[in-house]
C-alpha cells in the first residue's frame, strides 16, 4: 500500500512576495517566516495533499502585519483565518484595525489528522492588540470551525507576555484562551468571535463568553494545564467538555 510522507522547512525573509510566488492572496506581511511541516497521506505525491495528510505544521512570522484583501479575489491560505479578522473586527475596534493590524509575532501549531487541521495556540501578539485562536479548520472541505479570543491593550494590569505564566513555550494566545476558564478580573476587555463556514466567505459572530462552545477545546488537554493547572477537560459522553468546580479559595472555575 503506497504511502508518502514529506518532512520539510520553507524559510523567507519576505512573506508577502513568498504568498504571491506561491499563488496565494497577500494575506499578510513579515520581515521573516518560518514554516516546518512533517505530514504523511495515502497514495502518491499530489498537488492537494494536504486534503489527505495528517502530521504536524508549525508557523512562526516576525513583524509584520495583516493586510486588508477583498474576500473571494484569489486563492487563500485556509489555515490562517486570523486574517480574515481585521475586516470584521473594525466593527468593534475601528481606532485598532483601520489599517490593518500590526503584529510582532504570530505563531501556531497545527495537528492535521485526514485533512482536518486543529490548533490550540493560533495567537498574533500585537502592539494594540492580541489574538488567540482556537479550532479546526477544514484542508479538504475548505471550512471553518474556530473561537478567536481578541484583546486590546486598553491597559497593562494583566501583560500577555511567555514570562507570565508557563514560561516563553505558551505564548499569548494559550493565556488568552485560559480566560475563558477563570472568572473575569476587573473585566480586562476580552471579546470573543466564532468563526465558521467557508474560506472564501467566511462568517465571523461575536459572542458572549458565557456562550462559548468548548468542544473545540477537546483536542487541547495538554496544553491547557502549562496555563491553567487546576482546569481538566473530561469529555462526556456526548462530548461536550466540561471545567470542574474550582478547589476552596480559588478565583479559577467559571464553567462554560
Amino acid at each position: 500500500r503506497q504511502r508518502t510522507r514529506l518532512r520539510g522547512e520553507l524559510s523567507t525573509d519576505d512573506v508577502k512576495d513568498t504568498l504571491v510566488q506561491l499563488g496565494y492572496q497577500p494575506l499578510l506581511q513579515g520581515e521573516s517566516g518560518r514554516v516546518t511541516a512533517d505530514v504523511s497521506w495515502p497514495g502518491p505525491p499530489a498537488a492537494d495533499f494536504l486534503g489527505l495528510a495528517s502530521g504536524q505544521v508549525q508557523m512562526r512570522i516576525k513583524d509584520g502585519a495583516l493586510l486588508d484583501v477583498e474576500p473571494g479575489s484569489g486563492r487563500v491560505l485556509g489555515m490562517l483565518s486570523v486574517a480574515s479578522l481585521p475586516r470584521r473586527l473594525a466593527l468593534d475596534f475601528r481606532d485598532v484595525f483601520d489599517e490593518g493590524l500590526s503584529f510582532e509575532i504570530l505563531e501556531g501549531n497545527f495537528t492535521l489528522e485526514s485533512g482536518e487541521a486543529y490548533t490550540c495556540n493560533l495567537g498574533l501578539q500585537g502592539a494594540v492588540a492580541d489574538l488567540g485562536i482556537v479550532g479546526r479548520t477544514s484542508m479538504r472541505d475548505e471550512n471553518y470551525d474556530q473561537l478567536a479570543v481578541v484583546r486590546p491593550h486598553v491597559s497593562n494590569v494583566l501583560a500577555l507576555g511567555g514570562a507570565v505564566v508557563g514560561g516563553p513555550g505558551v505564548g499569548a494566545a494559550m493565556l488568552l484562551i485560559s480566560r475563558i476558564f477563570r472568572k473575569p478580573l476587573s473585566q480586562i476587555g476580552e471579546s470573543y468571535y466564532e468563526i465558521q463556514g467557508s474560506w472564501e466567505e467566511p462568517q465571523i459572530d461575536k459572542v458572549q463568553r458565557i456562550d462559548v462552545d468548548t468542544t473545540r477545546f477537546s483536542n487541547c488537554e495538554s496544553l491547557l494545564p502549562e496555563v491553567l493547572p487546576e482546569v481538566v477537560l473530561v469529555p462526556l459522553p456526548d462530548a461536550q467538555p466540561v471545567v470542574p468546580d474550582p478547589a476552596p479559595g480559588s478565583d479559577a472555575g467559571d464553567t462554560t
